[in-house]
């Protein structure tokens, strides 16, 4: 080995797939024949590939979670609802009351029908806590119990 020359290991691509990197040579010039560059990945395999290829998945091939996974979504920082994961990607996320009421009824729920929780208890969602509403009527019963809470309490003497 000369003086100055280093030794290199073989030039493997970035992304980890193990497959060697294509090393560029110089083509003409006083340096003809020798390293231009080491390229760090195979071509097709660097970041700024990487949407390229998550776009060319087939949908729902990239999803961590199967079908029938559930999570919390909070609507309040102390109002939290269950989800139920029913299709693919992230929009195959659905309020798991909703989907309880909607194999009850055998029919899809209309953005203005609601779902109201009888005991108040969110994350309840066995069909007998839940009750089919009208948006009037949701928000009537919401409005008797807000002001039923709000009447004064006689104080004793």
């Amino acid at each position: 080995m000369r003086k100055g020359q280093r030794t290199r290991t073989p030039n493997m691509c970035g992304c980890g797939c193990g497959r060697l990197a294509p090393v560029f040579y110089n083509k003409s010039g006083r340096r003809k024949g020798q390293v231009a560059y080491y390229t760090k990945f195979i071509p097709g395999h660097g970041n700024k590939d990487w949407g390229r290829r998550i776009k060319a998945m087939p949908l729902g091939a990239r999803d961590l979670l199967p079908l029938g996974s559930t999570r919390l979504h909070y609507a309040t920082p102390t109002l939290a609802y269950r989800q139920i994961k029913i299709g693919p990607g992230n929009a195959g996320w659905r309020s798991e009351h909703r989907v309880v009421m909607e194999r009850h009824v055998g029919r899809h729920l209309s953005r203005k029908e609601h779902v109201h929780h009888k005991n108040g208890d969110t994350l309840d969602n066995r069909i007998e806590n839940l009750e089919l509403l009208t948006h009037s009527e949701h928000s009537r019963h919401h409005g008797r119990l807000r002001r039923s809470s709000r009447s004064p309490v006689a104080l004793p003497p």
